[in-house]
C-alpha cells in the first residue's frame, strides 16, 4: 500500500493529504481512498494491484486517538509478537491476529523511538497522535521503503512514493542541481547527499531513523545503527556454516513469499536460482507461495542466461517465459519518470513489468548476492546505492570498520580505474584514482565546486576500497526494476520487488563467519544450495554480463540522434562537443558513463511535459 499525508500544526488551517499522481488515480486496477481525522491531519491511502492484494486493511489503522499508516513488509513475526507480549499469552494471541499497522503501533508503545532497533523487515510508517498532535515517522535500517518529506510555513506532507509530492508542472528552477551533478558523476541523484532528491523542496527520509515533528518542530530521535559487537560463530565443520547461511537464506525468502504469488527474475546465475530453489523449499514445507513463475530477460538471442534458467525452471517445477530485447531501441520512448533513471529501454521495462503482474504479487530477485557473499567484500552499502536504496551512513559505516571490511567503489565512473602500462593488475597500489569526467561543463563544476565534492567522496572511508569492482558490468541498471519509474503510460499494477540477500539476517550471519576459504568463489552458496540445483548451475563460472549497448554505443551518428533536438536544457550540465568526442570513440568511456547525460536529457526535458 502506499501513502501519503497532510499534517498542519495551525489547527485552523484544514489539511489536505496531496493527491496520487494523476497516472495512479485514473490508473487500470488501483484504488484510492481518503480520509481527514481532524483539521490537522489528513491523509490518503491507494495500492497498485487487485482487490486480493492487501490494502488499507493491512496497512492501515484509525483508531480514537492514534492512526498509523505504513508500507510495510515485516519480518520474523512469530518473534517480534513474543517480544511484545511478554509471556501475555492473551495478548499473544491477539497480536497474532493485529495487522501490520497495529503491529508497528505496539512496537512504538513499547520500544519508542527504537522501534527501529527491535522491528525487522522493509518498511515506511506514519503514527499520528490525535492527544498530542504529533506526528512520529520513520523508516527501517536499509531504506528500501521509501519516506519522503515535503515542508512549507503551512504544512507538512508525507508520501511513500516521491510523485504525490511534486508540483504538476515542476520548472529547471525547482530542480536540486546537486541531484543533478550525483547522477552525472556516479548514475545515483542522491550520491552527494542520501537524503536529497532532484527537487529542492523534497527530501527523502534517513534510512532506519525515527522522527517527530511537533507544532512546527521537526527532530531526529533516533538513528538505527549496526550493532556495537557481534558474536563470531563458530560451528565444528564448515559444511556447518554452508548449512546455516541456507537456513537464514531461506527464512528470508519465506518472509517475502508466504501466501503470495511470485514471480522469480531468474537470470541462471547462482544467487537468483539460489533464490528460485528456497522458494521451492518454502513451498514444500508448507505457508510457502500460492503460485510461482519464472522470467528470464535476455539482452541476445545468443546469451546463455536463458538455457540456465530454463534448466532451474523444469528441476523446480515453475512455468518459465523467456524475452529477448536485444532489437529494442534505446530511449524508444520518452520516459516520465520522477528522477532520472538509467533505464535505457523504458519501452521494453513497461513491457516487462505488466508481464510479471499478471502473473504475481512479489518479484524475488538475486540482486546483493555478489557483494554479501565476495570475500571480504559484502558490498551492502555500493549493492544498496547501485539499486537506487538507501543506508544509513552511520550504520554502513559501523558495518565495515568494525568488522574490518570494506566496500568497493562500484560501478559507473570508479571503473574508469587507470592501470600502468595496459596491464589488469586489481591491487590499489596499482590503480589510479578516478578521474572527474572531463564531458561535465566547466561552468557546473564551478559552481558548485564539484572537483572538492568528487575528491571528498573518493576520500570516504566507507567508500575506500583495496580493488576495483570492474567485473559488474552494465547488465545491473538495465534491469527494467532496479529504478522507481513512475510514468504515466506504465499499467500501475505493479507487484512488489524485494531482495532476499538485502536482509539484515543474511548480512549479521554472513559478517559471523570466519573468511576459511567460505568466500571464495561464493563457495558458502555454492554448497549450501548442493543437491538442491542442477550442478550445470552450481559449477557456472562467473561471466560478465552482455553489454546491451553493442550495435548502439559504437556509431557516434546514432548516439548523437538521441540527443533531443530542441534547445537543449543538458547544455547547463554537459559539454555536449567532449561528450560526442568521447563517444565516437565508445571505448573512452563506460556504459553508464555514455547513459548518464543522454537519461539526464531525457528527464529535463519530461519536466516540461504535463502529467496527465
Amino acid at each position: 500500500m502506499h501513502f501519503s499525508l497532510s499534517y498542519s500544526p495551525i489547527p485552523e488551517l484544514p489539511a489536505t493529504a496531496p493527491s496520487p499522481a494523476c497516472s495512479r488515480q485514473s490508473a487500470s486496477g488501483s484504488s484510492a481512498c481518503g480520509s481527514t481525522v481532524d483539521k490537522r491531519f489528513a491523509y490518503r491511502t491507494y495500492w497498485t494491484g487487485p482487490e486480493s492484494w492487501s490494502g488499507p486493511e493491512e496497512n492501515c489503522l484509525e483508531s480514537e486517538r492514534w492512526t498509523v499508516l505504513c508500507d510495510a513488509r515485516i519480518d520474523g513475526k512469530a518473534s517480534l509478537i513474543r517480544a511484545l507480549s511478554c509471556g501475555d499469552v492473551r495478548r499473544e494471541r491477539d497480536l497474532s491476529r493485529a495487522n501490520t499497522a497495529n503491529l508497528i503501533l505496539a512496537a512504538f508503545l513499547k520500544w519508542g523511538a527504537s522501534l527501529v532497533d527491535h522491528v525487522l523487515g522493509d518498511y515506511a510508517f506514519v503514527i499520528y497522535d490525535g492527544e498530542t498532535g504529533k506526528v512520529r515517522f520513520g523508516t527501517s535500517p536499509l531504506g528500501l521503503r521509501t519516506l519522503y518529506i515535503s515542508q512549507n510555513e503551512q504544512d507538512v506532507r508525507l508520501s511513500s512514493e516521491l510523485s504525490p509530492l511534486i508540483p504538476k508542472h515542476p520548472s529547471l528552477s525547482e530542480v536540486d542541481e546537486f541531484a543533478i551533478a550525483g547522477f552525472l558523476l556516479v548514475g545515483y541523484h542522491a550520491a552527494i547527499d542520501h537524503e536529497r532528491t532532484p527537487y529542492k523542496s523534497i527530501s527523502q527520509v534517513a534510512a532506519g531513523s525515527f522522527n517527530t515533528i511537533a507544532g512546527r518542530e521537526l527532530t531526529r530521535d533516533h538513528t538505527w545503527s549496526f550493532p556495537e559487537s557481534s558474536t563470531a560463530l563458530r560451528l565444528p565443520r564448515l559444511h556447518d556454516y554452508c548449512e546455516h547461511f541456507r537456513e537464514v537464506l531461506a527464512n528470508a525468502v519465506s518472509d517475502r513469499v508466504r501466501d503470495r504469488r511470485v514471480a522469480i527474475a531468474l537470470s541462471g546465475g547462482l544467487d537468483s536460482t539460489a533464490v528460485a530453489g528456497l522458494c521451492s523449499d518454502a513451498a514444500s514445507a508448507g505457508g510457502g507461495p500460492t503460485a510461482v513463475s519464472a522470467f528470464t530477460f535476455i539482452a541476445d538471442g545468443d546469451d546463455d542466461e536463458a538455457l540456465f534458467a530454463s534448466e532451474v525452471a523444469k528441476r523446480l517445477g515453475y512455468p518459465h517465459e523467456v524475452f529477448d530485447y536485444s532489437q529494442a531501441t534505446p530511449l524508444g520512448a520518452i520516459s516520465r519518470s520522477t528522477v532520472p533513471s538509467l533505464d535505457l529501454f523504458p519501452e521494453f521495462g513497461n513491457l516487462a513489468r505488466s508481464i510479471t503482474a499478471q502473473h504475481s504479487d512479489v518479484v524475488l530477485y538475486g540482486h546483493g548476492g555478489d557483494n554479501v557473499l565476495c570475500s571480504g567484500n559484502p558490498n551492502v552499502l555500493a549493492t544498496a546505492r547501485r539499486y537506487g536504496l538507501r543506508i544509513a551512513a552511520e550504520a554502513a559505516s559501523l558495518l565495515y570498520f568494525r568488522h574490518g571490511l570494506r566496500p568497493s567503489l562500484g560501478t559507473g565512473l570508479f571503473q574508469r580505474v587507470r592501470f600502468p602500462s595496459g596491464g589488469k593488475s586489481t591491487k590499489a597500489a596499482d590503480a589510479a584514482r578516478p578521474e572527474l569526467p572531463k564531458w561535465i561543463s566547466k561552468e557546473f563544476v564551478a559552481r558548485l565546486r564539484l572537483v572538492d565534492y568528487w575528491e571528498d567522496f573518493l576520500d570516504r572511508k566507507s567508500w575506500s576500497s583495496n580493488q576495483p569492482f570492474g567485473h559488474v558490468r552494465s547488465s545491473l541498471m538495465w534491469h527494467p526494476w532496479v529504478l522507481q519509474m513512475d510514468s504515466a503510460d506504465v499499467l500501475q499494477i505493479l507487484p512488489s520487488a524485494t531482495d532476499p540477500f538485502l536482509d539484515l539476517r543474511v548480512i549479521e550471519a554472513r559478517l559471523s563467519y570466519p573468511e576459511l576459504g567460505l568466500m571464495h568463489k561464493k563457495h558458502l552458496l555454492r554448497e549450501a544450495m548442493r543437491g538442491r540445483l542442477p550442478d550445470a548451475v552450481l559449477n557456472r563460472p562467473k561471466t560478465p554480463a552482455a553489454n546491451l549497448l553493442r550495435g548502439h554505443g559504437g556509431k557516434a551518428e546514432v548516439h548523437q540522434s538521441l540527443i533531443l533536438k530542441r534547445p537543449a536544457d543538458i547544455a547547463n550540465y554537459v559539454n555536449l562537443d567532449r561528450y560526442h568526442e568521447a563517444a565516437k570513440q565508445y571505448d573512452r568511456l563506460q556504459p553508464k558513463e555514455w547513459v548518464q547525460p543522454l537519461m539526464l536529457d531525457r528527464w529535463l526535458f519530461g519536466l516540461s511535459l504535463p502529467w496527465v
